[in-house]
C-alpha cells in the first residue's frame, strides 16, 4: 500500500470515530440529566417503598435511552415513554447539546469518555454509596463490656471524642451518635456545636442512683451490687448473707471450726491455743502460776493438761532415802534379795502420749550407767501388749517403742526388769549380779494433737 492510500485510510477512519463520537453525544447528556433528576427525586423521598419506585423508574428510562441509541427505537417513541419531570429537567439541557455545532466536536472529544461500560461502572458506585449512605443512618448500640471501655476488634483502644462504639454488620465500630440524647447509663458531653460524646455515668459515687448495700461496682452503663469477702449475694432479697465456711468442707481445723460473721475460727479444747493453723498444747508446768501443784508435788505436762504427782508408795520391804523424795525405792534386805533374785532397786516413771499414737513409734529412751566388766539385759514383764524394748548394740540406751496405736484417753503401765551382770574375765563368774525393775505409764491424752 502506497503512503497516499494509508493518509486516505487513516483519515476515513478517524472521520468514522469523530462521527460515532457526535452521535453519542445527546445520548450521555440525557444519561447526565436523567442521574441528575434521579438524585433529586431521592433526596426528596419520605420512605424506603419510595426511594426503591424511583430507582425502578429510572432503570427502566435508562434502558429507553440505550435501545434509542442503539437504533431499535425511534426518536418520537422515545419521547412518549420518557417522563413528564424528565420533559421538565432535561428539555433544555438537550436542545442545546442537539444544536452543537461541528466546529466544537475536537474540544468535546477530551472530556467525554463515550462508553456504555463506563457509565455502568459510574451507576454501581453511585448506587453503592446510596446504599452505604442509607446503613450509616442506623444506630445500634454496642454490648455493655463490662470493666472496660475499649472498642472490640478496632484500631481505637477508646473510640475518638464524640464518636460511640456500636455494633454493625458482625463488628465493632466507632461512629457518631445519631441521636439527640445517649443511652440509659451515659451522660452526654459536648465536644463542640455539632459533636458530643456519651460518657458512662459512675452510679456508685451517687447513693440515689444505686441500691447497693455493701459494695457498688461501676460497669460501662450501670452497675452491679457486690458483697464483703465473707458474704455472699441473696438475689431474691438483694441482701448479703453470711457464708458458714465451716459448712463448705475446705476448712480443716484440728479439733473444732467456728463460723464468725463474714469469717471463721478454729476452736482449740482447754489446754491448747490456737497458733499458726494449729492447737498447740499448753504446758501447765512451765510457771507456776497456771498449775496448782504443791511443793511436795511434782508437776506432769499432759496433752491438754497436767497432773500433780505424789511420790509413789514403795513395796513391802523396800523404801526410799529421806533426802530422795521422788528417788528410786531401795529393798532393806540386799542378801535377802540375791537369793530370790528379786530387784534391788524400783524405780517409777510417767510419760505423757496423744490419742492415736502411730504404731512403731518411738516412746522413750532410758539411759544407765556403764561399768567395766558390767553387762545390761532387759525383760518386759508387763505392758508388751503395747510396748517393746530394744537395746541398740553398743550403747547404754533403752528405747521404747509402740506396737500398735495408742487410743485415749487412758493410762497404761509397763514394767520393765533390767539385770546388771558382773562379769569378770578372770574367773568368768556370772554370780554377781543385781535387778533393778523399772515401772513406766503412759497417759494417754482423749484428743488426736
Amino acid at each position: 500500500m502506497t503512503s497516499s492510500a494509508r493518509v486516505l485510510a487513516f483519515v476515513l477512519v478517524t472521520l468514522a470515530f469523530v462521527s460515532v463520537v457526535v452521535e453519542s453525544c445527546p445520548y450521555h447528556d440525557r444519561l447526565r440529566e436523567l442521574a441528575k433528576l434521579q438524585n433529586q427525586q431521592l433526596r426528596d423521598a419520605q420512605s424506603f417503598e419510595e426511594r426503591q419506585r424511583i430507582l425502578d423508574y429510572f432503570t427502566v428510562q435508562r434502558e429507553q435511552l440505550r435501545r434509542w441509541w442503539q437504533g431499535r427505537i425511534s426518536q418520537e417513541s422515545l419521547d412518549n415513554d420518557l417522563s413528564e419531570e424528565f420533559e421538565q429537567g432535561g428539555s433544555s439541557s438537550t436542545t442545546n447539546h442537539g444544536s452543537m455545532h461541528h466546529d466544537e466536536e475536537e474540544e468535546e472529544e477530551e472530556h467525554i469518555t463515550g462508553t456504555e461500560e463506563v457509565y455502568e461502572e459510574e451507576e454501581q458506585v453511585q448506587e453503592e454509596e446510596e446504599e452505604q449512605q442509607q446503613t450509616q443512618n442506623q444506630y445500634i448500640p454496642a454490648a455493655p463490656q463490662e470493666d472496660t471501655v475499649a472498642c472490640p476488634n478496632t484500631r481505637y483502644y477508646v473510640c475518638p471524642a464524640g464518636t460511640t462504639c456500636v455494633f454493625e454488620y458482625g463488628r465493632y465500630r466507632c461512629r457518631y451518635p445519631t441521636k439527640l440524647t445517649c443511652h440509659d447509663g451515659y451522660k452526654r458531653v459536648n465536644i463542640s456545636s455539632t459533636q458530643f460524646q456519651c460518657i458512662d455515668i459512675n452510679e456508685c459515687e451517687d447513693d440515689d442512683l444505686n441500691t447497693c448495700e455493701f459494695i457498688c461496682r461501676n460497669t460501662n452503663g450501670g452497675y452491679r451490687c457486690d458483697c464483703h469477702p465473707g458474704y455472699e449475694m441473696n438475689s431474691e432479697e438483694g441482701t448479703c448473707d453470711d457464708i458458714n465456711e465451716c459448712e463448705l468442707g475446705y476448712v480443716r481445723c484440728q479439733h473444732e471450726c467456728l463460723n464468725t460473721d463474714g469469717s471463721w475460727t478454729c476452736v482449740c479444747p482447754e489446754g491448747y491455743v490456737y497458733d499458726d493453723f494449729r492447737c498447740q498444747d499448753i504446758n501447765e508446768c512451765i510457771e507456776p502460776d497456771t498449775n496448782d501443784c504443791s511443793d511436795d508435788q511434782k508437776c506432769l505436762n499432759t496433752f491438754g493438761g497436767y497432773q500433780c504427782l505424789d511420790p509413789p508408795a514403795c513395796d513391802e520391804g523396800y523404801a526410799r532415802a529421806v533426802e530422795s523424795q521422788f528417788g528410786p525405792c531401795i529393798v532393806q534386805n540386799y542378801s535377802a534379795a540375791t537369793l530370790n533374785s528379786d530387784p534391788v532397786s524400783i524405780t517409777a516413771h510417767k510419760f505423757a502420749l496423744f490419742n492415736n499414737y502411730p504404731a512403731h513409734t518411738n516412746v522413750a529412751n532410758l539411759s544407765f550407767k556403764q561399768y567395766v566388766n558390767h553387762r545390761y539385759y532387759f525383760t518386759v514383764l508387763s505392758g508388751n501388749k503395747y510396748f517393746s524394748a530394744y537395746r541398740p548394740p553398743g550403747r547404754n540406751i533403752l528405747m521404747l517403742r509402740t506396737v500398735r496405736k495408742i487410743d485415749g484417753p487412758q493410762e497404761i503401765t509397763m514394767k520393765i526388769l533390767a539385770t546388771d551382770i558382773n562379769y569378770n574375765t578372770m574367773s568368768y563368774n556370772y554370780n554377781r549380779r543385781t535387778r533393778t525393775r523399772i515401772d513406766i505409764t503412759f497417759v494417754v491424752s482423749e484428743f488426736d494433737f
